[in-house]
């Protein structure tokens, strides 16, 4: 073999072996996306610990409303669920309202009086009770132009509802509605 061969092979031995880039590349790049997945799971789990507070009243509580909601879509169903009892009162005082065919203003009590009158209902606040029923209302403590036709009572532990025929009727339900106070 001459001199010039030798060389020839020994440059051919001597040659570090050809990698294949695409897969070692692949490899670690697959290595890296996982252990930056572990790190932002970690990351993750330190910052909820932190902020168990907002998470749990936050994005638990809407997931578990969710979760009871989504069963039943009829929009009804779903505003007795959000406002509750208060909602559900006030739309049968306006359905009962509704049904006479006039559109009148109701006088509504307050909340004291109902409940020192057996009867859980959280009066709202006119404009409230005219966005859930449509229907106009005015609390007891109405100075001057109390123009309602309608009021509501208790009764035993039981709501009524009442017309307004003159001025003696309005001063006699005023007076026994201001004996109680009104809040919000």
């Amino acid at each position: 073999m001459s001199k010039r061969s030798r060389n020839i092979k020994a440059r051919k031995t001597n040659l570090p072996p050809v990698k294949n880039t695409a897969a070692v590349g692949g490899l670690n790049s697959l290595m890296n996306s996982f252990f930056l997945f572990i790190i932002s799971l970690f990351l993750l789990l330190i910052i909820i610990s932190i902020n168990s507070d907002f998470f749990n009243g936050r994005v638990v509580a809407y997931w578990d409303a969710f979760q009871e909601q989504k069963s039943e879509l009829d929009l009804e169903s779903r505003k007795i669920e959000r406002f509750g009892s208060s909602y559900a009162v006030s739309k049968q005082i306006a359905d009962f309202i509704k049904t006479k065919h006039r559109s009148d203003v109701v006088l509504m009590p307050s909340t004291a009086y109902f409940n020192a009158n057996g009867i859980d209902y959280h009066v709202p606040e006119p404009a409230v009770f005219y966005y859930f029923t449509s229907v106009k209302t005015i609390w007891q403590n109405c100075k001057s132009g109390c123009n309602a036709n309608w009021f509501v009572y208790a009764n035993n532990g039981r709501l009524g509802i009442d017309t307004i025929q003159n001025k003696a009727v309005l001063d006699s339900v005023l007076k026994v509605f201001n004996k109680y106070e009104t809040s919000l």
